[in-house]
């Protein structure tokens, strides 16, 4: 199974990278460059380090009730996850942070794995909500409308079911001895890092302020390749990116990413070449600060990722 959706990640990622090509006219992309303006590139990195720093602080609430880890050290992992998904399929890099947790701390790799699922099903909600906010300011094609809803009703359930888990009685009498009580004991871990609706909420909270720096970070990168774009606009290509990056795909989300990108900045009136440019620009602004970081986070953790590669499948086999 990991190997079939690992070539259908991989073939995603040819198939886009194949309509990337076919758009691509090198003399007019140079051409763009000429109304780039480098210099919003610093406020961006400032949005893109707060968006990791708000992410760390997120991740420490999740681990609280378990384990009590630095936010400074939660950030190495998150960049050393950062990494693992530039170089690995399939977004490895989840894999890797929840080896991590379980290498350096008190929790189990599986109550590390739980707060990362509860991390995606709040930034899907979280972002669902500011692809509704985008559409709600800017004339958008029925296929967005599509995606919204369908996005929408997928992550509300997900929210639904992590408030149910939250909720869960604790098990007594002979069920407690029986089948469900040994599930019961399986999941216990993983269960028990799942935040109740109050932490909850504050951890939704915790999403938006990290995805209005990332909205940030996204309008500064338009505005450096010399995109005019709005904020209503960065919110809708923001929030269309971030569920696009939630389809398999190859190392990096390689060529889905890219064409992610040109469809969403298209929707707002840019196309051609500085679609093409704004897509250039957001894959080396947002990708290669997080992945080089994470390598000097590697060598301070004193680990690589062929190690965590290695160990990631053992426990997977």
């Amino acid at each position: 199974m990991r190997y079939a959706i690992r070539g259908v990640g991989c073939l995603v990622s040819a198939l886009s990278l194949w309509v990337l090509a076919r758009l691509l006219h090198p003399s007019a992309l140079m051409a763009a460059l000429r109304d780039a303006q480098p210099l919003w590139l610093i406020p961006a990195v400032f949005f893109l380090a707060l968006f990791l720093v708000l992410n760390a602080h997120r991740w420490r609430s999740l681990l609280s009730p378990v384990c009590h880890i630095p936010s400074v050290r939660l950030l190495r992992w998150q960049l050393i996850g950062y990494l693992a998904n530039t170089v690995l399929p399939l977004r490895a890099g989840d894999l890797c942070r929840a080896l991590l947790v379980a290498k350096g701390s008190a929790a189990t790799a599986a109550a590390g794995l739980a707060t990362i699922v509860v991390e995606k099903i709040c930034d899907g909600a979280t972002v669902v909500g500011f692809l509704v906010l985008g559409i709600l300011l800017l004339d958008v094609p029925p296929w967005v409308d599509w995606i919204a809803r369908v996005s929408a009703i997928v992550f509300s359930g997900g929210v639904i079911v992590l408030l149910i888990l939250s909720s869960h009685p604790p098990l007594s009498g002979r069920v407690a001895h029986g089948p469900i009580g040994r599930l019961y004991a399986l999941l216990a871990p993983a269960l028990a890092v799942i935040p109740g609706p109050r932490a909850l909420a504050l951890v939704l909270v915790r999403s938006i302020l990290m995805w209005s720096a990332s909205i940030l970070n996204t309008l500064c990168i338009l505005h450096a390749v010399g995109i005019d774009a709005s904020l209503a606009g960065a919110i809708l290509i923001n929030a269309g990116l971030g569920l696009a990056t939630t389809i398999p795909a190859g190392p990096a989300a390689i060529g889905s990413y890219e064409l992610a990108i040109v469809a969403l900045v298209g929707v707002v009136g840019v196309t051609g070449a500085p679609a093409q440019l704004a897509a250039l620009a957001m894959r080396a602004a947002q990708y290669a600060p997080p992945a080089l970081a994470g390598v000097f986070a590697l060598a301070i953790e004193g680990t690589n990722l062929r190690d965590l590669r290695g160990q990631m499948y053992d426990d997977s086999a």
